[in-house]
Parts: structure tokens; C-alpha cells; sequence
């Protein structure tokens, strides 16, 4: 399992764990409205710091101080 932070849909890096290799994440926020699935991308980011990390977002990629500031918020293990 590796960690990913995940971005939009009122996510704001919040670290959650996926399986090895995914490059894609579907959630539905509301059991009731199946159709209403939502795709996170899922990509990989070299921070500041060096370390390699997992971002998903929904929309549009996450600026880099957003990234930056959840890598010091949550603490996701780097890849």
C-alpha cells in the first residue's frame, strides 16, 4: 500500500492509502446517486525536500505551496 494525498472536491491533501500501481481513484460520495462518481488522477511529485510523493486530484492539479503544505501537515510516506 503507498500513501496518496488527495486534492479537490473538498479534499485538501488529506493522506489516504492505495494499492501499489493505481494511477486512478473512483469515489462515490453519495450511495444514494451512483452515477455520481468522482475519478481522482492520480500522479507522482518530487517536493522541495527531494522525497517523491503520490498526489491525486480531481479538476485541476493542486498548486505546488497546497502540495507543499500537506507534505507538512499530513506526513505522507514518500514512494
Amino acid at each position: 500500500m503507498q500513501h496518496v494525498m488527495l486534492f479537490g472536491e473538498g479534499r485538501k491533501g488529506e493522506v489516504y492509502e492505495i494499492e501499489d500501481g493505481r494511477r486512478e481513484i473512483r469515489y462515490i460520495p453519495d450511495e444514494t446517486f451512483p452515477l455520481g462518481e468522482i475519478s481522482f488522477t492520480v500522479n507522482q511529485y518530487i517536493s522541495d525536500n527531494g522525497e517523491m510523493y503520490l498526489i491525486g486530484y480531481h479538476g485541476k492539479e493542486p498548486l505546488v505551496q497546497d502540495v507543499e503544505g500537506a507534505i507538512q501537515r499530513f506526513k505522507p510516506i514518500p514512494i
